[in-house]
């Protein structure tokens, strides 16, 4: 598919000010994200139902991508792709900061894969952080490590209230039955998660899952903190996990 005739003020720029090497996989996934996130927004605008995201440049030292659109028509002039990159950006803006508990709403399951993966490299400290944003705009979104811990508070407030929700009816919880039944990861290798304490049972909100919360049981040794983000080790046994180690990432 032919490129649009494309000048700055229509290009879409992500830019990660690193710390170090960025995995190419996150980088990869990222990019894959980001234009099915695209694709998806078009789509619901008919007049730019047709246009989609090309890679212009990519940079080194910090990462820097450059994404133009493509699919253009004849006579389609640069304001249209403008106009649908702007409105691009807003919607990320947006839905980050429904994920960051400073907007209602229920972001869509796809867009939050889109901002797990921009956000990933900042996560794994590969970055500082990362901004997105149309060349020549003044408005940029801003994705660093205080943006991420503010996603991780609100996603940990939503779980403890969904659980207080489903024990408040009870007079003594059966704190021993799982949110849900048994989850799709049996086994925890070095997988990511955070604990936290209700009402004296402890609970893993591990990542990818969705916020659910299931028990957990430490082995002798194993201490954790309420609210702390760690790399677990341990399998699933009956009707909670049991974890043999559990690696602060703080």
């Amino acid at each position: 598919m032919a490129l649009a005739p494309t000048d700055d003020m229509t290009t879409l720029r992500i830019h990660y000010q690193t710390d170090g090497l960025l995995a190419a996989a996150d980088v990869a996934a990222m990019l894959r994200e980001v234009a099915t996130a695209f694709e998806r927004y078009t789509r619901r605008r008919a007049r730019h139902a047709h246009l989609r995201l090309a890679v212009r440049r990519v940079e080194v030292s910090s990462l820097l991508v450059d994404l133009v659109v493509m699919g253009a028509v004849a006579g389609q002039v640069a304001i249209e792709h403008r106009e649908a990159l702007y409105g691009f950006t807003g919607f990320i803006a947006d839905t980050l900061s429904i994920l960051k508990g400073l907007k209602p709403g229920e972001p869509k399951p796809a867009d939050v894969r889109m901002i797990d993966a921009l956000q990933k490299p900042v996560a794994k400290a590969g970055a500082q952080q990362v901004n997105v944003f149309v060349v020549g705009d003044g408005n940029t979104v801003t994705i660093d490590r205080e943006a991420i811990r503010q996603m991780q508070s609100h996603r940990e407030q939503a779980s403890v209230r969904a659980v207080q929700q489903v024990e408040a009816p009870r007079a003594q919880p059966d704190i021993d039955l799982p949110m849900r039944g048994q989850p799709r990861l049996l086994a925890l290798h070095g997988k990511f998660g955070t604990v936290f304490d209700v009402r004296g049972q402890w609970y893993v909100r591990l990542e990818g899952e969705d916020g659910v919360l299931n028990p957990l049981q430490l082995e002798n040794g194993v201490t954790v903190q309420d609210g702390q983000a760690y790399q677990f080790d341990g399998v699933w046994e009956g009707r909670r996990y049991r974890i043999r180690a559990a690696r602060s990432l703080t």
